[in-house]
């Protein structure tokens, strides 16, 4: 992570946004103050009757983003819903309000995730892209949109009992040249009907503080994060979602470190150390185009530290290569305490160059946060349609 980088992400962090406002349009802009004294990656294109491909790379020049399309081949004019070219005219709109007008145009949509190695993926849109399929709300270094709503009712016959379940579907974009390592769900404060009728269901009793759900795991730039938000909607409830508002907390990366083993077959059974971490491959083994690696990573144990976060940051961080540098390794499963996690991972090329041999030597990663930040953003939504009954 350069320098530079880091300068300007402290800098985001000092003047983050509280406020969120649920624009009309995917290019509105946030407050003149958070414009003007936040760093935030904007973008300016002014091209008409341009191929797809082409503004996309303007895009991914001025936002300083690596993009990649989901085939290949996705503008070459194969698929017949994605237009030969299109217009776009924005001037200094956030990333992802214009990244949201280039989807509608281009009828292509991000991949969830994130941008993991600096690289967001395209794909063709199975359904509208605007505003990147729901209503966008902007909140700084934040673009929320609400994409829908479920509304189940079940009813058991034994014993007459009638079940609700009900949740509102939300995604978070985060700024491209954010690095964000985990997030806590959503908070919502209130959410009303047209009634007034509150659709908040009672909360869950919060965790005792010292209890870190997930921390620590590799960050993916421009994190695309998507969530489900339990509401509560009662009988003859009303048609419209008046008024919700509430806040979401992610953690950034401000320093990362690599612990890296350049020969997996030479490392077996030798504990390799970095900072206060070590990780040790415990068996490899490599048959032709498939294989398969176990490792054991160890790190102090936090007070209040879960297992599972720890391993979410094995199975995240850790990154194996072969000798052409291509990424083969897919995680499994694995098992141990807070502090020490036993992991396997199954060795294969990618997508059609799954029959080649893989090469050795195996090189294995693991990237973990040593430095971090947490960032609370607000989100406000007016006027969403309600699921009926």
């Amino acid at each position: 992570m350069s320098a530079r980088f880091l300068k300007v992400l402290i800098a985001a962090l000092t003047v983050l946004s509280a406020a969120a406002i649920a624009p009309a349009a995917p290019d509105t802009q946030p407050a003149a103050d958070d414009a003007d004294s936040s760093p935030l990656t904007l973008i300016t294109v002014h091209m008409k009757e341009t191929p797809p491909g082409e503004v996309l790379g303007e895009i991914s020049r001025q936002a300083r983003v690596k993009i990649k399309t989901l085939p290949d081949q996705l503008f070459a004019g194969r698929f017949g819903q994605i237009p030969q070219v299109i217009s776009l005219d924005v001037d200094d709109a956030l990333f992802w309000p214009a990244v949201a007008q280039f989807c509608s145009a281009a009828h292509v949509a991000p991949t969830p995730g994130g941008l993991r190695d600096g690289v967001i993926t395209f794909s063709q849109a199975p359904v509208s892209a605007g505003q990147l399929g729901g209503v966008m709300c902007v909140s700084g270094l934040f673009c929320f949109v609400a994409t829908g709503m479920q509304h189940n009712v079940s009813v058991r016959f034994d014993n007459s009992n009638t079940f609700r379940s009900d949740s509102l579907q939300l995604t978070a974009y985060v700024d491209p040249n954010l690095a964000v390592s985990s997030w806590a769900p959503p908070v919502v404060e209130t959410a009303v009907d047209e009634a007034g009728v509150s659709l908040v269901p009672p909360r869950a009793p919060a965790p005792p503080p010292n209890i870190h759900q997930v921390i620590n795991m590799v960050p993916a730039q421009g994190g695309i994060i998507s969530v489900s938000i339990p509401m509560r909607l009662p009988a003859h409830h009303g048609k419209r979602l008046a008024d919700m508002r509430g806040s979401m907390s992610v953690t950034v990366a401000l320093k990362t470190d690599r612990l890296t083993i350049d020969d997996a077959r030479a490392a077996v059974g030798n504990m390799v150390a970095k900072g206060d971490r070590t990780l040790t491959i415990n068996t490899f083994n490599l048959n032709g185009n498939v294989g398969d690696l176990q490792i054991t990573g160890v790190k102090p144990q936090v007070p209040g530290f879960i297992m599972g976060s720890f391993m979410e940051e094995l199975r995240r961080g850790v990154r194996i290569y072969d000798a052409d540098g291509t990424e083969i390794g897919i995680s499994q499963n694995g098992s141990g305490n807070p502090g020490r996690v036993q992991w396997n991972f199954r060795l294969v090329k990618p997508g059609q160059a799954a029959a080649a041999a893989i090469k050795e030597p195996i090189k294995v990663v693991w990237e973990f946060v040593t430095g971090s930040r947490t960032m609370t953003a607000a989100f406000e939504f007016k006027d969403l349609l309600l699921p009926e009954d």
